[in-house]
């Protein structure tokens, strides 16, 4: 049984559902992550350990109003991906929350 990830204190309670849920999926882990705080869009910084893990994320970005954009780390030569949704609240319609729940429907089955 795997251990929940454990997040910085400040981090942006809107970002958690999303992440648990990125986090759930084999080969994926979050870095960074902004709520966007209703001015900006959500954002998840994660890295995949082989390219195969990002199927489930970019299969629930597809029509969703989503994207994912693959990113170099500043100072190295490790890439990291962008997750960025919509501007607005996690529980709106086609917000985070709906995102998370998408993610976690598609590993149980």
């Amino acid at each position: 049984m795997s251990e929940k990830p454990r997040y910085p204190a400040d981090m942006d309670a809107e970002c958690i559902l999303i992440c648990d849920a990125l986090n759930a999926l084999p080969g994926i882990q979050t870095v960074e992550s902004c709520c966007g705080h209703g001015e900006r869009p959500h954002r998840i910084f994660f890295s995949a350990v082989l390219i195969e893990h990002l199927r489930p994320v970019l299969m629930a970005s597809h029509s969703s109003g989503w994207h994912v954009e693959a990113r170099w780390a500043n100072g190295g030569d490790a890439i990291y991906f962008l997750l960025e949704g919509p501007i607005g609240p996690a529980n709106m319609p086609g917000g985070a929350n709906d995102f998370a729940e998408w993610i976690t429907n598609r590993m149980e089955r």
